[in-house]
């Protein structure tokens, strides 16, 4: 079965606060739920310390910042509940002078006993942020999040599929863009305006078997046994 898009949601925060929430609809089979997020902090004393979808607690995947600029995390969640549901963020130290992007993407198509590949990340300070994943194999979904402080990017290569700032200056900026192809799979921005430093983080999506897929066939020497 194809890992396909299925829905993106956002919250945007641009005053201190402890926790933030949103709603995000998944619909569909062999569902995963992602949450990306980018944080402006002055410090780095805020970052996410626990997200929910439904009430039902993610996993961390990968967290991490680049100097006194931005922190991005991505937190997954494997067959999350259909229908319309609320992610809540909870914050620590959320009262820190914060700007805050976050993003819900799920999918359709995940295999639900290993959703993905390792995850990478990278860092930069130019106006070209780009990431090559190296982890993929043929079928997978490839979803990368970039955020950068202070600047407006496109995305270059790969399907957009979110993008958002908050604050005026400094500000923070978040966007998801994903890619279908091989096993070495490039994910770049563009430049609009600005350029400051930028984290991306990068997640293949495992296909799931198709549904009504046969059981594995058994080999003559095993059926022999059964049959004994």
């Amino acid at each position: 079965m194809a890992v396909a898009f299925d829905a993106v949601s956002e919250k945007l925060d641009d005053a201190p606060a402890g926790s933030s929430s949103w709603s995000h609809t998944c619909s569909g089979a062999q569902r995963c739920l992602l949450v990306f997020l980018s944080i402006h902090t002055n410090t780095f004393s805020c970052q996410a310390t626990a997200v929910t979808y439904n009430g039902v607690s993610l996993t961390s995947l990968n967290t991490g910042h680049v100097e006194f600029a931005v922190r991005t995390e991505l937190w997954r969640l494997t067959g999350p509940a259909s229908g319309a549901n609320t992610i809540a963020v909870t914050w620590d130290n959320g009262t820190d002078d914060v700007h805050r992007i976050s993003h819900g993407i799920s999918y359709t198509g995940v295999d639900q006993t290993t959703p993905n590949r390792t995850v990478q990340s990278g860092t930069g300070t130019d106006g070209a942020p780009t990431l090559t994943y190296t982890n993929s194999q043929a079928g997978d979904t490839v979803v990368a999040h970039m955020g950068d402080d202070n600047g407006w990017y496109d995305v270059s290569s790969g399907t957009q599929r979110a993008k958002n700032q908050v604050g005026d200056f400094p500000n923070v900026y978040g966007s998801i863009a994903e890619k279908t192809n091989g096993t070495s799979v490039t994910i770049s921005w563009s430049k609009v305006w600005g350029s400051d430093y930028w984290r991306i983080i990068s997640v293949g999506l495992v296909p799931g078997a198709a549904a009504g897929s046969p059981p594995p066939r058994r080999s003559r020497a095993m059926r022999h046994m059964l049959v004994r």
